[in-house]
């Protein structure tokens, strides 16, 4: 055998095979194998669909350079299933990824999935079928660039809820169809240096400024340009206490601008879910969260309670409007008090229940002369 052993190694051909002492090191091949298969899988039935089949599986190769998933939910027929077909090249310093899709939803809303909203609550469904493709590009550890494309049909079927004349029941009649494709490029500048504890970050900031166009060619298509700025920032003050400050931007102009809605556990949480819309939106957040209770045990039935349980003490308020006659504060008195916008304050509790973090808010309006309704919101989710 050919080749030079150098303190226990000996090399055949340089650059094809390492000899040690036990074993052998040949070139890296890339094979993709399963990481998980998902645990929802299985088959179903339902008195609507019939029998269904849902599962996921995810693949990678050894150094993890290469990520497939592919996730399906098969029932009644091909067109009301739904698909996802994901790949992540992610060897080089830029990351690159693209996918298919077709999600078919059921919705009793006043949004559609590409921003559009209606007067009131409708009855529809949606068939979204497309492309996206994304490039990750690094500045630093805490500075990149995403470039992202998505580019998709949206078939829609819009329903009537009608009184049954032979029973005491409800019909749902076809009112209309429409059709809207949406091919829109877009740019992120992000920036993350945060530090997390146990519900969230604590210390650093994070921001994120996009600006994506929606191309139109023909009638059908989505033709807007959107803009979108999000900062966060954390402050810790001494042990698990801290401040978490939070503003965002929105605006959307051209011929099919998207719809911004305000309102709900996730921004104003003082005021119903999506209670206030427009093409433009301003709100801020300002939060001091705090250790509420460390272990609640209770001794019947049996031994069980909760740990580790934390409290916020919040102050929001913003705006969405259409257009330029918006007027934030009141003019014509001698005080501060507001008058598109809107604000709540309130406190909170949230824990952990398993994976889930569980969130409870209690939140009242105001004016910032007056208090207003209270409202209450749950919630599944993290803290911003």
């Amino acid at each position: 055998m050919a080749g030079r052993r150098i303190e226990g190694i000996t090399e055949e051909v340089p650059g094809e095979e390492v000899e040690f002492r036990g074993g052998k090191v040949s070139q890296y091949k890339t094979r993709l194998s399963p990481d998980y298969i998902g645990q929802g899988a299985g088959l179903y039935f339902s008195t609507g669909f019939g029998f269904g089949l849902s599962n996921t599986v995810a693949m990678s190769d050894l150094l993890g350079n290469h990520r497939l998933l592919f996730a399906f939910n098969l029932y009644r027929d091909i067109e009301n299933s739904d698909f996802l077909l994901t790949y992540y090249f992610l060897k080089k310093r830029i990351d690159y990824g693209f996918g298919l899709f077709q999600f078919k939803n059921y919705f009793n809303s006043r949004v559609t999935s590409i921003g559009e909203s209606f007067s009131n609550y409708r009855l529809f469904t949606e068939r979204n079928y497309g492309v996206f493709g994304m490039a990750s590009i690094p500045f630093n550890k805490f500075y990149r660039m995403d470039l992202e494309l998505q580019a998709y049909i949206s078939d829609r079927e819009f329903f009537d809820r009608v009184d049954d004349p032979f029973s005491s029941g409800l019909l749902y009649t076809r009112s209309g169809a429409s059709k809207r494709r949406l091919i829109e490029p877009s740019i992120s500048f992000v920036h993350d240096s945060s530090f997390f504890s146990y519900f969230g970050p604590v210390e650093g900031s994070r921001w994120r400024a996009s600006v994506s166009r929606g191309v139109g060619f023909t009638g059908d298509d989505v033709s807007r340009t959107t803009a979108f700025v999000d900062y966060r920032w954390y402050k810790r003050l001494f042990y698990r206490n801290s401040f978490a400050f939070r503003v965002l931007g929105a605006m959307s102009e051209g011929d099919d601008p998207r719809t911004f809605f305000l309102g709900g556990p996730l921004t104003l949480r003082g005021y119903d879910y999506v209670e206030f819309e427009g093409t433009r939106i301003v709100m801020g957040s300002l939060e001091y969260r705090y250790p509420l209770i460390d272990a609640l045990i209770f001794g019947w039935p049996g031994r069980w309670g909760f740990t580790n349980v934390g409290g916020t003490l919040f102050y929001d308020v913003g705006a969405a409007w259409f257009n330029d006659d918006v007027h934030f504060i009141r003019h014509s008195v001698d005080y501060l008090q507001f008058n598109d916008l809107k604000a709540d304050y309130g406190f909170g509790m949230y824990f952990n229940l398993g994976f889930l973090l569980l969130n409870f808010q209690f939140a009242w309006q105001t004016d910032m002369r007056t208090t207003g309704d209270s409202q209450f919101h749950f919630f599944i989710g993290p803290t911003f």
